[in-house]
């Protein structure tokens, strides 16, 4: 245990909040102190983020790959893909950005779904989606109105804590997606080795963007290869592109009627997606 020593007494002070965040410090005409127990505490907690800092610059770049009308990230909805209905379990599933962790207790999880004027719900006790749930996702089409509302008790322990409502939209895309053989976590982990690992070892400084638009036809065929975003270095734009356009056969994307379409798809990688607000809109 850490002595509790204050280094002054004087005799009258004013108490104020120091903004440097090193704790609460008084003072006087003559005399500034500062409880050292405090003191020793705020510099192990600036030591581990400073830690932290240097641990997480040390990273590799990150990446991503997505259908350009289904990336879960970028827009204020959530795009859901038939394929995506047939194996959603929980509300994660057809939101990613939601996090269960936020939630102490739940109170409701309401979905509904509004098409030509007509609104129908179904509610859950929690992130688990229901049959009715899960039904009426899967009956909605792109020109309904679906709306996730959940009513919960947020996982802190500020006082008081009352009960609190978060909203979310769900826009039904009516299609399979197309497919790399083996699947997404397949494709990540062959673009993490042939490109965003390679990429690394051709450059002295990390790539601070990237970003590249690709095609899947109707017999998934990868085609269309271009940049949309410069790495800034032309031989590694190249080599990116390249390696998509060396990618093997995919099962294509199929519509509603079961017919193959094509699909347009995004890669993004850089260490500029390591910001916070990388992904916001």
């Amino acid at each position: 245990d850490v002595e509790e020593v204050w280094e002054f007494k004087p005799s009258a002070s004013t108490v104020y909040t120091d903004r440097s965040g090193l704790g609460e410090a008084r003072t006087t005409s003559r005399h500034v102190y500062m409880h050292q127990n405090d003191i020793m505490k705020n510099g192990l907690a600036l030591l581990f983020v400073v830690l932290f800092a240097f641990s997480s610059f040390a990273q590799r770049d990150s990446y991503a790959v997505h259908g350009v009308l289904t990336n879960p990230m970028t827009g204020w909805y959530a795009p859901v893909t038939l394929d995506t209905l047939q194996q959603a379990q929980t509300l994660v599933d057809i939101y990613p950005k939601y996090r269960p962790a936020w939630v102490k207790e739940y109170h409701s999880v309401v979905i509904s779904s509004t098409c030509d004027g007509e609104t129908r719900s179904a509610e859950g006790a929690d992130q688990r989606l229901t049959e009715a749930q899960l039904a009426l996702l899967r009956n909605a089409n792109p020109d309904c109105d679906v709306d996730v509302e959940i009513t919960y008790l947020p996982n802190n322990d500020l006082r008081p804590n009352p009960v609190r409502t978060m909203n979310f939209a769900v826009q039904v895309v009516p299609i399979m997606q197309a497919k790399y053989p083996g699947g997404m976590e397949a494709l990540k982990a062959h673009l993490k080795t042939e490109v965003v690992d390679a990429v690394a070892d051709l450059v002295d400084e990390p790539v601070e963007l990237a970003k590249l638009h690709f095609f899947v036809n109707e017999t998934g065929e990868v085609t269309d290869v271009e940049i949309q975003e410069s790495s800034g270095q032309v031989h590694i734009d190249r080599f990116i592109q390249k390696a998509f356009c060396s990618l093997p056969l995919w099962q294509p994307a199929r519509d509603v009627d079961g017919q193959a379409i094509r699909q347009e798809f995004e890669f993004s990688m850089g260490s500029a997606m390591l910001r916070c607000d990388f992904y916001a809109y």
